[in-house]
């Protein structure tokens, strides 16, 4: 079962967002999230959204260059993606709300998630 899921960015800064459904990292599975970037022909800069896998919104977002075929160094950047990228995560997490583990979240965290605010 996959960890994680893909979607197109709607940040000029970045390709593809990588967003955790539950509490492992898809950084444990980079493999995996190659295979799903290069089906989606993604070439570039991917954030990766860590909300769920690390129940904070302190180092929640990371950075890594994407060739078009695999990721040339492993080494992960802390970033601050601007509002669209938060609030497409919001909206992904709120769409998908079966399909995600948010146990490790506040109840507040919890409920703006439901409702599609971006935390």
């Amino acid at each position: 079962m996959k960890h994680f899921a893909v979607f197109d960015s709607p940040s000029v800064k970045f390709s593809a967002v990588v967003i955790a459904t539950g509490i492992n990292v898809p950084q444990d599975d980079l493999d995996e999230v190659a295979e799903e970037l290069r089906r989606l022909h993604v070439n570039g800069h991917v954030v990766f959204d860590l909300l769920t896998a690390n129940g904070t919104k302190s180092r929640r977002f990371f950075a890594i260059d994407f060739d078009g075929k695999s990721f040339p160094a492993t080494r992960f950047k802390c970033v601050e993606p601007d509002t669209s990228v938060r609030e497409a995560s919001a909206k992904f997490l709120c769409d998908h709300l079966s399909e995600v583990d948010l146990s490790l979240l506040t109840p507040a965290m919890r409920f703006a998630v439901s409702r599609g605010i971006a935390v």
